[in-house]
């Protein structure tokens, strides 16, 4: 018995010792499953350390998370980033990783030019958090040459969040970001600016584009503004795919503010403040279903919503529903406009203040609930468009299935639902010029 426990005793700590040792050589992770990237090659006494985002991703396995501190980011590939793995990549940390603020700490990915920032790929689901990705250019890339010029999603279920992403280039489509077909991204609470799609021909999605036929893309609480389309045709978020498009800040673009066509699912654009843009406010082409319900459109250069079938003839039934939507001051156009064999249904609207207030299959208004009237925006000279007390467009709505406002603030209050994207409460807003207003 001695004999045989001294064996058993021996072989236990044979057995310890090789998992040490095992521990020993793969060394190196602080904490499991996480790894630190720095212009600090000692990460602050962190460990695994790497002072390239590319070499933490080639090191990371499924799960993983990623943080990268305070800094900007090259790689000499040009791409700085192509993740293949389940994994998060998050930005916005300091130096000594023990505060994380995106706006404190920027942590940005430069392509230089060179490349596109970020390239996803694969049957995964990533998160990329708290990063400024700039300095993409995606022509001449090897997978999706001239697509998403910052941020280029394949095949995987991406969730973007957080991040500012600005002044990245592509040939036709998804300046900003690309999400190619049939994936569930989501794209949350992001600044989208100064992107570009540069073809002088059919350019599309200056600041988003997607493209797909069965997975939902959720566009949701960003601020996009300031992107462009050299040819001026195609939505700054131009979306050919299912999609819930709610409680963006659209302003001031080369293009259509929202564009929606070419879906066999439905897709819901709520909540949103289009503002300014060269172009239309909301635009649906050759949709089986799309419903536009509590936006404020207010002062494009062309038409304020415009739905429609194209060829004149088209191949699936189109339904556009119309409610709740404050369209006012387009000088030079019309408010809302259907045309084309579309089955419309328009009402509870305020469509003011323009050349002509419904067009088309819209004119005259088939619902009986529809006003024209100054919504009595706080001031909208400084970018608020949240509603004055006394406004004519309080407690004028229906209820839509819409719960909550671009704010996040309960719908209906008071005597019944609001038109447009807010819901009025007395109390001080900041004005829409901030992320996560």
């Amino acid at each position: 018995m001695r004999k045989t426990g001294l064996y058993l005793a021996s072989f236990v700590a044979t057995v310890l010792l090789v998992l040490l040792l095992a521990l020993a050589t793969a060394g190196v992770r602080a904490s499991p499953g996480i790894l630190y990237v720095s212009t600090d090659p000692t990460c602050a006494g962190h460990s695994p350390c790497y002072t390239n985002v590319q070499d933490a991703l080639d090191a990371a396995t499924t799960d993983d998370e990623i943080r990268v501190a305070t800094g900007t980011y090259t790689d000499p590939a040009g791409t700085v980033a192509e993740i293949t793995e389940t994994i998060t990549l998050q930005g916005g940390w300091n130096a000594d990783f023990i505060a994380r603020d995106p706006d404190v700490y920027p942590t940005t990915l430069d392509a230089q030019g060179n490349g596109r920032v970020v390239q996803i790929t694969g049957n995964i689901s990533p998160t990329i958090d708290g990063f400024v990705i700039t300095g993409g250019n995606a022509n001449g890339e090897p997978v999706g040459s001239g697509l998403g010029g910052g941020i280029y999603v394949q095949s995987a279920t991406a969730v973007i969040s957080g991040n500012t992403i600005t002044s990245n280039v592509a040939d036709t489509e998804g300046g900003g970001i690309f999400v190619d077909w049939n994936v569930p991204a989501t794209i949350f609470s992001n600044t989208i600016a100064y992107n570009q799609v540069i073809s002088t021909t059919a350019g599309r999605g200056g600041g988003v584009r997607t493209i797909g036929d069965t997975a939902i893309v959720t566009v949701s609480h960003n601020e996009v503004y300031s992107n462009s389309l050299v040819s001026g045709f195609g939505g700054v978020i131009d979306i050919c795919s299912p999609a819930v498009i709610d409680s963006n800040y659209v302003h001031h673009n080369q293009g259509d503010g929202i564009l929606v066509a070419d879906s066999p699912l439905p897709v819901t654009v709520t909540n949103n403040v289009i503002v300014g843009n060269y172009g239309r406010g909301i635009v649906g082409i050759n949709f089986s279903d799309v419903r536009i319900v509590n936006n404020t459109i207010y002062h494009n250069s062309a038409l304020g919503v415009d739905v429609f079938a194209w060829p004149t003839t088209p191949t699936i039934p189109i339904t556009a529903t119309i409610l709740n939507n404050i369209v006012v001051s387009h000088e030079d156009d019309c408010g809302i406009n259907a045309w084309n064999g579309v089955t419309l249904v328009a009402d509870y609207n305020d469509s003011y203040g323009n050349q002509w207030d419904y067009c088309g299959l819209a004119y005259p208004p088939s619902g009986t609930h529809n006003i024209s009237a100054d919504p009595l925006f706080v001031d909208p000279a400084n970018d608020d468009y949240h509603l004055q007390a006394g406004s004519p467009c309080i407690d004028a709505g229906t209820d839509a299935g819409v719960t909550t406002d671009i704010d996040g603030d309960p719908r209906p209050v008071g005597a019944g639902y609001d038109i447009g994207a807010d819901e009025f409460l007395a109390h001080i807003y900041l004005p829409l010029t901030l992320k996560n207003y």
